[in-house]
């Protein structure tokens, strides 16, 4: 009988397609690869839509997507799935002859930052009232304004964006800060909309992240996924 109703609900899932978003620098990224494989694992059909955070959150509100990747925090209108797939560490990238140029809190507090909207280090710069925060839809931006000095550095996942700085051949021109804040290292969870069809599938997605994370598959779909890059 367990095995009748567990079969039942997989199939009902399997009618559905999922819609993730993921930013439109990565259509094809890292996050679009855990989408797929979250995909696959449960037989479905997979569409990316491509979107800055700000809108990815917005949409996933709405119901217009079914899932996103990003930290938990207390939005009503979203579920954050658990466990957390992995942990992600922002960092405050500045052009290389800056390097030491922000070494504490305050000097950090008067130089122009640019920002993704809903990112912890925009939380971070809301809660302590920053007044020079920029925000930028993308790490592309991010990175023109860095080069245009138009901005004295930016705040972004490290992986994604040493990843990109390499791509473009500007790892020894824009680099991390020597001083870097104590509390940007979080979770990264899959996050789904209550209005999503999901969410009346929630036990079935969390027990295939489980597993997934207790067999290290999100692991090596990163380790394959950055070989592939080199």
């Amino acid at each position: 009988m367990v095995m009748s109703i567990f079969l039942f609900s997989a199939t009902s899932l399997a009618k559905e397609t999922i819609i993730a978003s993921v930013s439109p620098g990565f259509p094809n990224g890292l996050h679009a690869k855990y989408f797929q494989f979250l995909a696959d694992e449960l037989s479905q059909n997979i569409r990316i839509k491509p979107l800055p955070l700000a809108r990815r959150v917005k949409e996933l509100e709405k119901g217009d997507v079914d899932i996103i990747i990003f930290g938990k925090d207390n939005n009503p209108a979203l579920v954050a799935l658990m466990p957390a797939y992995t942990a992600v560490t922002e960092m405050l990238f500045v052009s290389a002859e800056d390097r030491d140029k922000i070494a504490n809190t305050e000097q950090l507090k008067a130089a122009i930052i640019g920002l993704s909207q809903g990112a912890n280090s925009y939380l971070m710069f809301e809660k302590e009232d920053y007044s020079n925060k920029v925000r930028v839809k993308s790490l592309s931006q991010k990175v023109q304004l860095l080069e245009r000095k138009r901005i004295d550095g930016f705040f972004h996942t490290a992986l994604s964006t040493n990843k990109v700085l390499t791509e473009r051949k500007l790892s020894d021109a824009i680099v991390p800060s020597r001083w870097q804040p104590k509390s940007l290292k979080s979770s990264s969870h899959f996050i789904i909309s209550k209005k999503s069809h999901l969410f009346e599938h929630i036990d079935e997605l969390e027990k295939v992240i489980e597993k997934a994370k207790r067999e290290g598959k999100f692991k090596q779909i990163r380790s394959q996924y950055y070989q592939r890059k080199k």
